[in-house]
């Protein structure tokens, strides 16, 4: 699994408009999301694909490493072919280049706790060129190549990391398939060394003013994945702020109408709707990730998700096959179908679901992925943490 830096590459657009949101995010554990884990998930398919020359749709239904809970999906597989093939078709233009793929950088020499992974990177040094990769698996936000605070920060770990090489020019690539852009899903950026060298000292001031006393705080698109972006008095009153909302005496809040808005002022909401969805999902984490860790929020529960079947034995599952003679490819492609895919194929093979039943429920058992944070008024059981069962 991936370290990830302080002032990491990853977060450098939050950091460097927010240096507040350092120490604000000191002692909050940066809980990942879903979508954040498949991103990551994508991320080691195509280091996987790139390292052994094969396509994505080669990894399809196959156990991802470091995310065996994860499977590469068609859709998955889709995204990362295009970013396997923008790279190999700019290596393809350079006979003498090097790729190099999650290559490791420390930059602690600008500055301390400065250092990441680069996604990828080609090397020609016929002319001196170097290509910086990103790849972005998610659909929320779509990203631009030009001055991207991200992957200047990777082209200056590639710069670091080989002192020998000589650069004359830098292109930066976002690849980003499931996002649209009006550029298209691969946007690419040119830049000279000395305008990095100008971004370095940009950087250096940036992470200086994170250490100052009483740093800065401004809210904005960086938010969306801040750790302290749910206890953010900045990100909070600017959210308040575009809903035209405030706290009534009883302590409820009171967002207005938006029937009650002059078209100017719908204008300004729309375009900055994102600060308050990005601060109601980081709210609902935080207080989910604080309810899992035991401390309570008032009128709140735990409960689990809902349950998902899985195999107990895939051993049986294939000598059941072997006894009633069902053509185990129908079953499986790399791996065994799930219950539910097994099932849809003996009804059509005239099975009855009483024998479906009596055939294949002793071979699955449901399970929850996680739990969800609910009102007290639901129905559904609570969940018994760790702390509670050693008591019992």
């Amino acid at each position: 699994m991936k370290k990830h830096a302080i002032l990491s590459a990853s977060s450098s657009d939050r950091w460097m408009n927010c240096p507040g949101s350092i120490k604000l995010s000191e002692g909050i554990p940066n809980t990942t999301s879903v979508y954040a884990r498949e991103g990551s998930a994508a991320h080691s398919v195509a280091e996987a694909c790139l390292n052994s020359g094969c396509d994505a749709e080669d990894m399809i239904d196959r156990p991802i490493k470091d995310y065996p809970d994860i499977d590469c999906t068609e859709e998955m597989a889709e995204a990362v072919q295009l970013y396997l093939d923008t790279v190999r078709f700019d290596l393809a233009q350079y006979p003498h280049a090097e790729l190099e793929v999650e290559m490791k950088f420390d930059l602690s020499h600008i500055y301390p706790e400065c250092f990441g992974t680069n996604d990828a990177l080609i090397y020609d040094p016929d002319t001196k060129k170097l290509i910086v990769y990103d790849y972005k698996h998610g659909r929320g936000v779509a990203v631009d190549a030009k001055d991207n605070k991200q992957l200047m920060y990777y082209a200056t770990g590639a710069l670091t990391g080989k002192h020998n090489r000589g650069i004359e020019i830098i292109e930066l690539v976002i690849v980003q398939p499931r996002c649209g852009h009006e550029d298209g899903p691969v946007r690419r950026a040119v830049l000279s060394p000395l305008e990095l060298m100008d971004y370095v000292a940009d950087l250096v001031e940036a992470a200086e003013r994170t250490q100052v006393a009483d740093p800065v705080f401004l809210a904005g698109d960086w938010c969306q994945f801040c750790p302290a972006a749910a206890i953010c008095p900045t990100l909070r009153e600017k959210a308040m702020e575009v809903a035209k909302a405030d706290f009534a005496t009883d302590g409820s809040v009171v967002v207005s109408q938006p029937s009650t808005f002059t078209p100017e002022q719908l204008a300004v909401m729309l375009a900055n709707v994102d600060i308050i969805d990005n601060w109601v999902k980081s709210l609902r984490a935080y207080c989910h990730s604080e309810a899992e860790a035991g401390r309570q929020i008032p009128g709140y529960k735990l409960v689990d998700k809902q349950a998902r079947r899985k195999w107990i034995d895939e051993g049986r599952l294939d000598m059941l096959c072997t006894a009633q003679g069902w053509h185990k490819h129908e079953l499986q492609n790399t791996k065994w179908k799930s219950p539910a895919q097994a099932e849809a194929y003996l009804k059509k093979q005239g099975y009855k679901k009483e024998m479906i039943d009596f055939l294949l429920t002793p071979l699955w058992e449901a399970v929850s992925s996680g739990t969800n944070l609910v009102s007290v008024n639901s129905k559904r059981a609570s969940v018994k943490m760790k702390a509670e069962e050693e008591f019992l």
